[in-house]
């Protein structure tokens, strides 16, 4: 009995559970990535949220691993009562930020009401038996409601031939994030600019840079030896942050600190000229061998993984054969996947003095929903 767990997704007021739960796994993920990709761009937001809806169906060392890898509290109580808020913080308030999940059943298990109502009211993750006697027309059924859900961004999710298997889940999950920026940049200012792919001097390369002068949240921290850049989209909450090593080389030793890159917030408004690469990335991961760095073991392996909440069984319980996330970004003069968007802000009439801002170097970037990060991922070469 299986579990096959995708995780899928288009493109990207402080509280106590904002704080607490969601940048360290985001950190540790990162850099698990990073070891072995280039460019690329993540949801540890799906990931986490989703393994917190299955945590409320698991027990013993499969619940404890849960716990440890994703910062989860100790008790499904607690887990309910964070996931709550976590939701409610998401109004699309200036951007569409929407996420869409289903549960689907092979064969004759029958899931456990209980759990499956949890999971509709905190996670909205609809659950539902799927008919794979007709493998082909549940593969197009499952792609096509994908294709709905993110605007035709995801096509092909699953196939004919992942549904080949004897009997357990799928938990398939979708988002679609898009924003105009609060202070667009000029397309007409954009053009071809110096990128130094990998931090190597030796591997210059010419790429479409935007440039925009303004008052922009931005920081800078003598530890990290990075600069913070903060730009918001409009309704001010929702915004980018993007983290420029002071050494043309320095990403790898900035990676190495991520948890303390994820916390920084000692930005205050300044006057920047900025230098920002258009970029568009598509990431693919398979993630069960990145989980299992972390941490995550029982769940991923027949007979150990523990389950029994889920389904209304007490023998072949399920486990996880795959977790699958896909990922597409834009980032244009108007916004990330964005079409319409405000008029251009004019720098301000009395020039004051510009902090320099140029991204012609490898940088890590998160899209942020008020303090929650919602996607991660940085540029190393073009």
């Amino acid at each position: 009995m299986h579990f096959l767990l995708f995780l899928t997704l288009c493109f990207a007021s402080v509280s106590p559970y904002t704080e607490i739960h969601d940048k360290k796994f985001a950190a540790s993920l990162y850099q698990e990535l990073a070891k072995s990709c280039n460019n690329f761009v993540i949801s540890p937001f799906l990931i986490e949220t989703a393994f917190a809806a299955l945590s409320l169906g698991s027990s013993r060392k499969t619940a404890g691993e849960f716990r440890t890898v994703f910062h989860l509290p100790q008790t499904h109580e607690a887990i309910k009562g964070r996931y709550k808020h976590f939701f409610s913080l998401f109004t699309n308030k200036g951007y569409k930020f929407q996420t869409a999940s289903r549960i689907s059943l092979l064969d004759e298990l029958e899931l456990a009401q209980k759990w499956q109502k949890q999971v509709r009211d905190i996670f909205n993750i609809q659950a539902e038996v799927l008919d794979v006697t007709n493998k082909n027309a549940s593969a197009e059924k499952i792609d096509s409601w994908f294709r709905e859900k993110t605007y035709n961004k995801v096509d092909k999710i699953v196939t004919p031939k992942d549904l080949n298997v004897e009997t357990g889940f799928f938990l398939l999950s979708a988002s679609h994030f898009g924003a105009c920026w609060a202070k667009e940049f000029a397309s007409k200012r954009t053009h071809k600019d110096n990128f130094y792919n990998r931090g190597k001097l030796t591997q210059k390369t010419s790429v479409d840079t935007m440039y925009l002068l303004g008052y922009f949240n931005y920081g800078q921290s003598k530890q990290l030896e990075a600069k913070f850049l903060e730009l918001t989209f409009i309704e001010q909450q929702s915004s980018m942050v993007i983290i420029l090593p002071d050494k043309i080389d320095g990403i790898q030793k900035l990676e190495t600190k991520m948890d303390q890159v994820l916390q920084f917030r000692d930005m205050k408004t300044t006057a920047v000229d900025i230098s920002l690469p258009k970029f568009r990335m598509d990431s693919h991961f398979d993630l069960i061998k990145f989980l299992q760095k972390l941490g995550i073991k029982q769940a991923f392996i027949d007979g150990k993984a523990s389950f029994d909440g889920t389904v209304e069984t007490d023998c072949d319980l399920p486990y996880i054969t795959k977790v699958t996330q896909k990922t597409s970004m834009e980032i244009n003069e108007r916004g990330v996947e964005a079409t319409a968007g405000p008029a251009h802000a004019a720098p301000p009439s009395v020039a004051p003095s510009y902090v320099k801002f140029k991204a012609d170097h490898p940088f890590i970037f998160y899209i942020k929903i008020k303090e929650v990060v919602v996607y991660v991922g940085r540029v190393l070469a073009f």
